[in-house]
This record gives structure tokens, C-alpha cells and sequence, in this order.
């Protein structure tokens, strides 16, 4: 939505801005140029104005999410000031194609750094972020980083999507929502789960590459097995 509403933004005030002068020219031009303002005005509504609002409410985790919702807000609302501004020294032909500008610029942005949540709960996200805050991110395999989730920035900068792993994610959050098992049973059960990861990765490089990062865990102390027992509980409070 939020792409192809910038996308659509950027032809239609392209169009009113080349062809300016033939639209303002006769009152059958002055009609062609207000179907296709408000055409602009449609794909406005139905692409970032109305995303605006659904985007944040997604990205961001639970705790954050109030507070950076608003954050967002008040950019689009120093983004709006700065245009008045701006449009107020420029010509009205000028004015469309910044507005063109702006359009294509968003629809590039929206295509690099936004990740696609559809299909994909807020608690998943949730317990991505908790893997992020404990500093356990490399041990986080769910579905908030399968590829067709991830911005594109995410897959080829980042490269989230190697960590993909949704058996592994499955023993993980068995091991994490487990009544029967302490904190201490639960941070072994996960260590022994990455030793198995590492050798399956051993076996598949060969014994001609065996000089890579292994994926550890060091549990020294309550405070490691407190930190490295994340996962669905504590994204819900309950850890």
C-alpha cells in the first residue's frame, strides 16, 4: 500500500507539473488537473497517510510502541511544516514537482529499510526484540527473520535471514515455555541445542573449513542463565 501510494504519487504530480501550463490553459484543462489532484489525493489517503498509522502500530515492540508511534507522528508533522515552508517560495509548478520528488523518494525508502509483518503477530516481534535486548540475537531463528518478512536492507546489509532456522526456532520455544524446567535446566537444554548447531554447520562446510565464529553460550553465573533465557515468556512478562 504505502509504496504504490508513493509510486502513484510520484506519476500524478509529475504529470501536473510537466504539463502545467496545458492544464491551466482552458477550463477542459483546469478539469483534467483536478481529476488528476485528486487522483494524488486518493493514492495519499490509501498509501502513506494511511499507513503512517499501521506501520508503527507493527514495527515497533510493545514496550517502545506508544512512545515511538508518537515519535513517528510528530516527523510527519515536522515533515508537513518544513513542505509549508518551502512551497511557500517556489511556484505552484515548482511545488508539483517537489512534491513528485518526495514521492519517488518515499516509495525508495519504503522499498530499502520496510519489512513486510503480514501474516506475522506482534508477540513474534516481541521476542525478536527481547533476543536484540539481551544481546542474544545471533540465537534468535523465528519467522521475524524469514526473508519474505525483511526489508531489503535487512537481507542484503544485515543478511537477518541467515539465522533463519524455524526447527530450531520450535525447540527453542519448547525449551522457553517449558513449566517443568528451572531457568538453569532451560539455558543447558539451549546450550546443548547450539553445540548441535555448530556441528551441523561444521559438517556442512567440511573439514577443510572448520576455522569459523561457533555459535556459544557461556552460562557462569544466574545473571548468564537470566540473560540467555529469552523467548516467548519473557516477551510476555512472565520471566
Amino acid at each position: 500500500m504505502q509504496t504504490s501510494g508513493f509510486v502513484m504519487m510520484f506519476i500524478l504530480f509529475l504529470i501536473c507539473g510537466v504539463a502545467y501550463p496545458t492544464l491551466t490553459a482552458s477550463a477542459t484543462g483546469l478539469h483534467a488537473f483536478q481529476a488528476l489532484y485528486f487522483l494524488s489525493s486518493f493514492f495519499n489517503q490509501f498509501g502513506p497517510n494511511c499507513t503512517t498509522w499501521l506501520v508503527a502500530a507493527e514495527v515497533y515492540p510493545t514496550d517502545v510502541r506508544a512512545t515511538f508511534q508518537g515519535f513517528s507522528a510528530a516527523m510527519g508533522k515536522v515533515g508537513a511544516i518544513i513542505s509549508d515552508v518551502v512551497f511557500g517560495y517556489v511556484t505552484q509548478r515548482v511545488s508539483f514537482y517537489l512534491s513528485a520528488a518526495f514521492g519517488i523518494v518515499g516509495a525508495i525508502v519504503t522499498i530499502i529499510f520496510l519489512p513486510d509483518t503480514t501474516g506475522m503477530s506482534l508477540d513474534e516481534l516481541d521476542r525478536m526484540a527481547k533476543y536484540m535486548l539481551t544481546d542474544e540475537f545471533e540465537h534468535y531463528h523465528g519467522e521475524a527473520i524469514n526473508p519474505k518478512h525483511l526489508s531489503l536492507y535487512e537481507r542484503v546489509v544485515l543478511k537477518w535471514h541467515k539465522h533463519y532456522d524455524p526447527v530450531m526456532d520450535e525447540q527453542h520455544r519448547e525449551i522457553q515455555m517449558s513449566n517443568a524446567m528451572s531457568p538453569q535446566q532451560k539455558a543447558k537444554a539451549l546450550e546443548a541445542l547450539l553445540d548441535q548447531q555448530n556441528t551441523r554447520k561444521h559438517d556442512n562446510r567440511g573439514l577443510g573449513d572448520l576455522g569459523g565464529d561457533d555459535v556459544r553460550v557461556n552460562i557462569d553465573n544466574e545473571q548468564d542463565v537470566n540473560r540467555f533465557v529469552t523467548g516467548e515468556q519473557q516477551a510476555r512478562g512472565r520471566l
